[in-house]
């Protein structure tokens, strides 16, 4: 019997053995609802434990309506790295080719005028001219194509290729001249910046050649 009072006894006076505090009397705190927004509980007036769930708009307070709020919402979890020290490379893009590249130009064909812009006619003895195509690289790039004479002909048709390198914003120096024995005439020239492969034709503004058509296309094109 000394032992079964000992708790419960107090300078002689009996005193009623108190539950364990749970929380402070007539505290609150948020709780969960099943249904409807979340719900306010308290705490019951000996500290013992937390009153049911007190939710509002026909909520039920569920299973666990004990359980905080922060304790009851999970956490946003984030991804697992493999390997956090590791560094990430950018993705490798590809480069515009740098400085001059091979390139084919071909002489295709020429429009010529029937004599020279002043009337006379391009040969001695009313002849039509001997012309003859010249292409050089001015700039980083370096190479000449020249085809061969075409004898007597306004309307020459070569086809003939050769293979320069050319830098991009390089100058192309074209000239068309009539080949003599003695001194070549030159009937007419051009200047031209290089920016793109494909087909060009150019005309005369001084009107001794109506068109002039060559190509350049990439030596490494398959």
């Amino acid at each position: 019997m000394l032992i079964a009072l000992v708790s419960c006894l107090s300078l002689g006076a009996f005193v009623a053995c108190s539950p364990e505090r749970v929380c402070a009397p007539g505290s609150t705190q948020p709780c969960l609802c099943a249904e409807g927004p979340r719900g306010v509980q308290s705490c019951a007036s000996d500290g013992a434990r937390w009153e049911p769930c007190a939710c509002s708009a026909g909520g039920t307070a569920p299973a666990n309506a004990g359980a905080k709020v922060a304790d009851a919402v999970p956490q946003p979890q984030q991804p697992a790295v493999a390997n956090p020290g590791a560094v990430v490379q950018a993705p490798a893009r590809a480069e515009e080719p740098v400085g001059p590249q091979p390139y084919t130009i071909t002489i295709v064909s020429a429009d010529l005028v029937p004599s020279k812009p002043d009337g006379r006619p391009w040969d001695a003895g009313d002849g039509p001219p001997d012309p003859v195509v010249v292409v050089s690289v001015k700039g980083a790039g370096v190479g000449t194509v020249r085809t061969t004479k075409k004898q007597d002909s306004i309307a020459p048709v070569w086809r003939e290729s050769g293979q320069v390198t050319i830098n991009r914003g390089d100058h192309l120096s074209i000239s068309i001249i009539d080949k003599d024995l003695a001194d070549d005439d030159f009937i007419a020239g051009w200047d031209m910046e290089f920016s793109r492969p494909g087909r060009q034709r150019l005309a005369d503004p001084t009107h001794s050649v109506n068109e002039l058509i060559f190509d350049i296309a990439s030596a490494d094109a398959k």
